[in-house]
């Protein structure tokens, strides 16, 4: 009895991991459709446009991630008030993650000026560097939307509800590969706009999606039960109790992108064919990474559901089935990697000749079986983080990250191209990054101190329940 009894519970769990997560893994993954789309295209357009873009990308998405990964935090703060049965909370905690977001947008956007000096500094071609800053320029007018969009869908994916975000997400997408068809090429009579139009494309799509997340937030539904309208006040204690537990995240989320950034910049200083190998591999690698990261965007929420609701050993439960979960799906990848890597590249080639892709591919495979070697570790590094991030240790997971990213990926990568030891040497130093930060929050993970975190108000649940549910907002 007691064994079946288990087998249910572990059935539940899975399901409500699954319930919340594979909206998340699709929503992830039509990003990821949405960026290899986009390489796919310039790929065919300009091969060192595809890089640049690639580049540019994550230069600017490690500027963003800073303001991005305070905002998101907004979601931590939804699933544990969500938790505790203070509804009335989290239309005020979103429209604080609103005012935030435009804040830090409006600050972002001055990142324009710095596009030039940055990619130069980088030592990159003169054509790459063409491309670079062109797109970077571009999509620093998307800041404010990236943010404000991110606060809203932080309402859907605190609470669970993660259909939302799925159905936008897949608009998104939708519109930019029309858009990139349509305006890369200069097909159906639009001129041919190359990279621009790739740039052109990503922020219309991202535009869509921020104004469809702020129309699903105020629905009528949401205002007497949420506050979704009547919330709107700004509330600086609760904003800087965002601060608090979202500045770690921020600062995290920024260095650690800073750390990748530099990575694959240090290793675009061996030349053109291997950057374009290193760009090609991490762009297919983003099919299989990103669902996983979706997986653990579902922890993350779980895991502060159930702290709100007082009950850490189901948030226990359901990281150790999430894990499971990931570590199957990157083991089935990375065989994927080392048995089918040619497969996995060929919609990058285009026209290529014969030649030029089986040199490209011997560039790219070793990097592959690199790739294949570390995301069994990433599976824990992944979903562990997320559980604590969930409760609240931000600055544990800030300070781990930060220093073993900088320590073990960034600086051998570094002494690599200055001693010119051979291209592969700087992605070893990048496979013992991803071991050590796995067995870090491992360790912090089962010694269990995140079990008593909280991010909001110590308050007894069972004195507020729903009793501080607000009246319909007039409008």
């Amino acid at each position: 009895m007691n064994n079946l009894l288990k087998k249910a519970e572990i059935k539940a769990s899975a399901a409500e991991v699954l319930a919340v997560a594979i909206p998340l893994i699709i929503s992830t993954s039509a990003h990821t459709v949405r960026t290899f789309t986009d390489r796919v295209f310039l790929m065919r357009y300009e091969p060192q446009a595809m890089s640049g873009a690639m580049f540019a990308g994550l230069c600017f998405f490690c500027i963003c991630a800073f303001f991005l990964g305070i905002v998101s935090y907004v979601s931590t703060f939804v699933a544990q008030y969500n938790g505790s049965g203070r509804h009335y909370r989290i239309g005020q905690s979103v429209w604080q993650g609103v005012y935030l977001a435009i804040f830090f947008g409006i600050i972002g956007s001055f990142a324009y000026f710095l596009a030039e000096p940055l990619f130069r500094w980088m030592g990159h071609s003169s054509e790459t560097l063409r491309y670079e800053v062109i797109y970077f320029r571009i999509m620093c007018v998307s800041f404010i939307p990236v943010l404000v969009g991110q606060a809203f869908a932080c309402f859907h994916i605190g609470r669970g509800k993660t259909k939302t975000v799925m159905y936008v997400n897949i608009l998104t997408c939708a519109v930019n590969i029309i858009l990139d068809y349509i305006l890369i090429f200069g097909n159906f009579g639009a001129p041919e706009l190359g990279i621009h139009g790739a740039g052109y494309a990503t922020v219309a799509s991202i535009a869509a999606g921020t104004l469809v997340y702020a129309g699903s937030f105020i629905r009528k539904k949401n205002q007497s039960r949420y506050g979704a309208v009547s919330g709107y006040p700004f509330l600086w204690p609760l904003t800087k109790r965002i601060l608090r537990y979202g500045l770690p995240n921020g600062v995290n989320f920024m260095l650690d992108i800073a750390a990748f950034t530099s990575f694959l910049g240090f290793v675009g200083r061996y030349g053109e064919d291997i950057h374009t190998a290193a760009s090609l591999v991490f762009s297919v690698n983003m099919i299989a990474f990103m669902p996983v990261i979706g997986l653990g965007m579902a922890v993350s929420v779980i895991t502060g559901k159930y702290l709100g609701m007082n009950k850490p050993g189901l948030a226990v439960r359901n990281a150790w089935i999430a894990y499971s979960m990931a570590l199957a799906y990157f083991i089935c990848t990375g065989l994927m990697y080392v048995f089918a890597g040619k497969v996995l590249i060929t919609p990058f080639t285009g026209e290529m000749a014969e030649g030029q892709v089986n040199a490209l591919m011997s560039l790219a495979y070793p990097l592959m079986c690199f790739i294949a070697a570390f995301s069994i570790a990433d599976a824990g590094a992944i979903i562990f983080s997320n559980v604590l991030k969930g409760a609240g240790d931000t600055r544990f997971v800030m300070t781990i990250t930060i220093t073993l990213s900088w320590l073990l990926m960034v600086l051998p990568s570094y002494v690599s191209v200055k001693l010119s030891l051979p291209y592969f040497v700087p992605w070893i130093g990048l496979t013992v990054y991803i071991y050590m930060l796995n067995f870090a929050f491992l360790v912090r993970f089962l010694k269990g101190r995140w079990k008593k975190m909280r991010v909001i108000e110590m308050e007894a649940v069972e004195d507020i329940g729903d009793k501080c549910e607000l009246p319909p907002a007039k409008i």
